[in-house]
């Protein structure tokens, strides 16, 4: 969770996916594959996963990670 005194939210996950390690990411276009069918999401709002309470741009750019909709949606 981004603590309260955080003023520039996305600045902040920038900041975040700039320190994931590379072999880590995923890549842009699985990324994007990836936020536009978050964004179609019930479960979606704003930027964040009512499943899980993750940021989804975060989530998204891991290479492991996975949806936690059951089933997954990817």
């Amino acid at each position: 969770m981004i603590p309260d005194y955080v003023k520039d939210k996305e600045a902040f996950l920038d900041t975040y996916l700039g320190r994931m390690p590379e072999e880590e990411r995923a890549e842009e276009a699985l990324l994007q594959q990836r936020l536009e069918v978050c964004d179609g999401c019930a479960y979606a709002l704003n930027g964040m996963c009512r499943l899980c309470g993750c940021f989804l741009v975060i989530r998204a750019a891991g290479r492991k990670s996975y949806c936690p909709a059951s089933p997954r949606k990817w």
